[in-house]
Order: C-alpha cells, then structure tokens, then sequence
C-alpha cells in the first residue's frame, strides 16, 4: 500500500512544476520579421535554460546545507541580471523559490523516513549537527509550524531544521506552506538587494558569511 505522504509529494511535484512553466507562457515569441535566424533563437533558448539551470541547482545545492555553493552570490547576481533585463525578476523568484523548497523536501524526508541507520551516518558526516538537529526538535514540538516559518528565516538555523521537520513526522502540507513562506522571504531579500543594490550586494552578503 502507497504511504499518503508520497502521495503528498507528488501533488506537490505537480503543482510546483506548474509554476515553474507559469512564467513561460507570458513570454514573447521570437518575431522572425526581425531578421534572427532559427539557430539564432535556439542559441538563446540554450543560453537562458543554462541560466535558469545553473541558479535552480546552486540555490538547491545550498539549501542542502552543502559546504561551497554560495547562494549568497548566486541569488544577488541573478537580481543583477533581472536589473539588466536578461531575465526576468518574477522568474528567479520563481526559480530560487522552487530550489528551496525542493531541497527542503529532500531534507525533510531524510529526517521522517531515514531512520536511526540513516540519521546516524547523517551526523557522521556532520557531528556538528547532531546537537543543533536534536535542540530544533524540542523547539519544533513546542512551536509547530510558525517554528519552521521562522527557522527559516535565521542562517544556518534555516537549512538544518528540514531534518528535525521530518523526524518528529511534522504534517507535510504544514512543512511546505511554512517552508515556503520562509524560503520566499530569505531569497526575496538577496535577489532584491542585487536587483537594487547591485554588486555591492554581493560584497555585503558574501564579507558577512550569510
């Protein structure tokens, strides 16, 4: 028998998936009375996808909690290139939002269904956050949902509680909307820094180790 939270998921795959094409349908077609060649407009569909790509796997990478994927660039940078009309602003959001709340997921479901085995290699791999995993899950019992919300809004704090989430079997619909009313606010502060601010924005985040 299927466990409902799979079931879960994959309603939530879908619907993530829509919003992920939502921004395209609003885009222009190329106008070929402009003169560009066919090779021409798949040169730059490639170009944008490899944009799109590279931001949606750094943000998801770092949400992961992985050493060396600075989402604190990258997002700033992708306000930048908003600011300068190579992509749209709506869409990063769209993008970064997506990256976060999948890698969140996968942390999530780490901590509910990997078991003592799982977790145990888990803070094998990083002892250090054995005893920030465990002090989250007392915090996540007393706080519920709102606790993952603000989590999520905190450095480091904002990656780790996924797994706790999963661990003492947080409902799931609740995780996700917290998580990404979180994850929303988080990024919408670097990409609008970068869209505002520019490279200065970068130095800021990058000199405070956020």
């Amino acid at each position: 028998m299927r466990h409902p939270l799979f079931a879960q998921l994959r309603k939530s795959l879908e619907y993530l998936l829509i919003l992920l094409k939502a921004p395209f349908r609003f885009l222009p077609y190329p106008d070929n009375s402009q003169g560009g060649t066919e090779d021409e407009y798949a040169g730059t569909d490639r170009i944008f996808l490899t944009i799109r790509s590279f931001i949606y796997l750094i943000v998801f990478l770092e949400y992961l909690n992985l050493p060396g994927f600075p989402a604190g660039v990258i997002m700033p940078l992708s306000g930048i290139w908003a600011a300068k009309g190579e992509i749209s602003f709506f869409l990063v959001m769209v993008i970064t939002l997506a990256a976060g709340l999948t890698g969140s997921w996968l942390l999530y479901f780490i901590g509910r269904l990997g078991g003592p085995k799982v977790m145990g290699f888990y803070f094998r791999k990083f002892p250090k956050h054995q005893a920030v995993v465990e002090e989250k899950m007392e915090y996540l019992r007393k706080k519920g949902s709102i606790g993952v919300f603000i989590s999520k809004l905190i450095p480091v704090a904002r990656t780790l509680i996924s797994v706790p989430a999963g661990m003492i079997k947080m409902d799931f619909r609740k995780y996700t909307i917290s998580s990404a009313g979180g994850v929303f606010l988080w990024n919408l502060a670097f990409v609008g820094a970068g869209y505002f601010f520019g490279e200065p924005a970068i130095t800021f985040f990058t000199q405070g180790g956020i």
